[in-house]
């Protein structure tokens, strides 16, 4: 059996019992969901999910707005539109 480390991390209360309570419902001990983590991340040598800022992300419901706006009027009957304004 491998040697084991105690590692000491600090978490929002309230993420604590949340993700106890998932995990427990999984089937899970935090330690363990913890330990799979790890190791995923390991493996992939990577964050084994996507992490991205919905701020920063281009296709937010905003520019989807935008860019659907935009698409309608280069495919509309009226060539005239202005479609790149306010860039």
């Amino acid at each position: 059996m491998p040697k084991t480390v105690m590692m000491k991390i600090e978490i929002d209360d309230k993420v604590k019992k949340d993700a106890d309570k998932l995990f427990k419902e999984l089937g899970l001990d935090t330690n363990t969901a913890i330990n799979i983590f790890l190791k995923q991340s390991i493996n992939k040598r990577a964050i084994p999910f996507r992490v991205k800022n919905e701020e920063r992300n281009f296709y937010n419901e905003k520019n989807v707005k935008i860019l659907k706006e935009r698409y309608d009027k280069l495919h509309s009957k009226d060539k005239n539109s202005i479609v790149f304004n306010n860039l």
